[in-house]
This record gives structure tokens, sequence and C-alpha cells, in this order.
């Protein structure tokens, strides 16, 4: 009998995309900080702004400017993560690709795990931007309401498909 050579074994190695691939992902991890410094420094300028008293009590006073950076805070908390994830998740399933690993089912079961997570996190995005809106002193118009909820509707049910589908 004669023995066959692994795949991963005659897959050539460039060193030139591992380069590339570890300065995106350097990269992105900087993105990742920057974003969640910004959204930290969001939600303290809100709590000192209510600490300081700003909380007026009024509708649309200043206590909608404290609300609103809270949750200009807490959408780019949820959107934080996602630039390493993506370089990660997707450099991941490349790599597996290239060298026709055993592995490639992993892969792209990490990739559809990323595809349920964004997905989410786009309808958490949007559910704290309709929350912004409404507490805003322009207040929410008819048709940001339903465009926003719209767009939470059929996000929502691609998420339904995603989990319901079939796993890779």
């Amino acid at each position: 009998m004669t023995e066959q050579a692994e795949p991963n074994a005659a897959a050539p190695k460039s060193p030139i995309i591992a380069w590339v691939f570890a300065a995106f992902l350097i990269g992105a991890g900087l993105l990742v900080l920057i974003l969640a410094g910004i959204a930290f420094f969001e939600i303290t300028l809100g709590i000192q702004l209510y600490a300081l008293g700003a909380d007026d009590g009024a509708p649309g006073g200043a206590s909608s400017v404290v609300v609103a950076h809270v949750l200009n805070g807490v959408e780019l908390l949820f959107l934080a993560p996602l630039p390493y994830l993506i370089v990660d998740a997707v450099g991941s399933y490349l790599r597996h690709v290239a060298t026709r690993s055993k592995e490639m089912q992993g892969a792209l079961h990490d990739l559809k795990g990323l595809e349920r997570m964004t997905t989410s996190l786009m309808i958490a995005v949007i559910a704290a931007d309709l929350v912004q809106r409404t507490l805003s002193p322009s207040g929410l118009t008819q048709t940001a309401a339903l465009f926003d909820s719209l767009a939470i509707v059929v996000l929502s049910l691609y998420l339904l498909v995603l989990e319901r589908g079939p796993r890779a």
C-alpha cells in the first residue's frame, strides 16, 4: 500500500500572509480598545453629568443629555468587539480553506456563530438608538419609529432563520 500525504503538508505556507493577518488582528484589537475607551468615556460623562445635578426631571431637558451619553456609550460597547471577532473568524476560515484543513467545519461553525452574534448586536444597537430617540428633546417621529421597528423585526426574523437553520 502506498501512503498518501496529508493535505496540510502539500499546502504552501506564506509568511507574508501570516504577517498581514497578524497586522489585521493588531489593527482590529486597537480599534476594539479605542471603541471601548470612547464608550467608557461617554458612559462616565453621562454619570458625571447626573452626579453634578444635570438631571432636572423636565421632559426633554438636561436629563435627556445624560441618557443620550449613556446610551451612546452602551451602543459603542456593543460594537467594540466586532472588528476583532470578524477579522479572527474570517482569517481562521480563510486559513483553513487555504490549507484544506480537516477542521474547516469548525471554522465554518465559528463564522456562522459570528453571523448570529453580529445580528444580535445590530438588533441591540437599533433598540438602544430607538430608546435614545424616544428620550431626546426632539422626540421620536413616526417614520423613525416605523423604520427602526421594521429593522428590528426583519433582523429578528433573520436571526430566527440563522438559529433554526442547519448547523455548519
